[in-house]
């Protein structure tokens, strides 16, 4: 049951394309979705490397703590749906 409970929460990320660049939506989304990818594979290999280097998960964990941190600061900075959906009406 909780699979399919998160597997919702996904769907803001793929209506999101639609809402900003409809006429690239398509193009939006196979960004996104490389990604997605490629976090999913560097994410175990990096957390093993700080893990073998450091000897503990704690300092891959903070890794993987700073890095999603900083991701939400540059959302907050550059991210204006309202100014791009006017602009690519425009």
């Amino acid at each position: 049951m909780i699979p399919i409970r998160f597997r919702g929460a996904n769907a803001a990320y793929y209506a999101v394309n639609v809402d900003i660049v409809p006429e690239r939506a398509a193009t939006a989304l196979g960004i996104m979705d490389f990604a997605f990818a490629l976090a999913g594979f560097l994410a175990p290999a990096i957390t093993g490397w700080v893990l073998n280097i450091r000897g503990s998960f704690t300092d891959g964990f903070l890794l993987m703590t700073g890095l999603a941190l900083s991701s939400v600061l540059v959302v907050m900075l550059f991210h204006r749906p309202d100014e791009d959906r006017q602009a690519a009406n425009a």
